[in-house]
């Protein structure tokens, strides 16, 4: 009987210690798409790990777990969470004195310091 090459390549895994770092590897890209949608979801790396491992689906550290996760997932923008239309664009500093109340926009929210006093509203 023939066995799929995959499984071939995954028995002769289990038999070679030296490619133990391979075999994370595949498995944790086998889980993937499950662990970027638990970090969508909320849940943190380590409780993802925690229930992976319980669960068997994985047979690695936390250490190898996260660097996996932050290499593959986070770092790629896989999953649209630091994707480059969600980050601002970076402003200038504004120096000491430029935003007046007058100078605000209309809609503007927080709270701008003007170390520069307006003595009308002081009176």
């Amino acid at each position: 009987m023939n066995k799929r090459f995959t499984d071939q390549i995954g028995e002769w895994i289990k038999q070679h210690e030296e490619c133990r770092r391979d075999g994370n590897l595949v498995a944790f890209l086998a889980v993937r798409n499950d662990v970027g949608a638990a970090i969508r979801a909320g849940y943190t790396v380590k409780i993802i790990w925690k229930y992976m491992r319980a669960s068997q689906r994985i047979d690695f550290r936390h250490d190898t777990f996260r660097r996996y996760v932050h290499r593959l997932i986070r770092d790629t923008d896989q999953f649209g969470q630091h994707g480059a239309e969600d980050k601002a664009t970076p402003q200038p500093p504004q120096q000491l004195g430029q935003h007046t109340p007058r100078s605000l926009p209309e809609k503007s929210t927080g709270f701008f310091f003007n170390p520069i006093p307006n003595k009308d509203e002081l009176l």
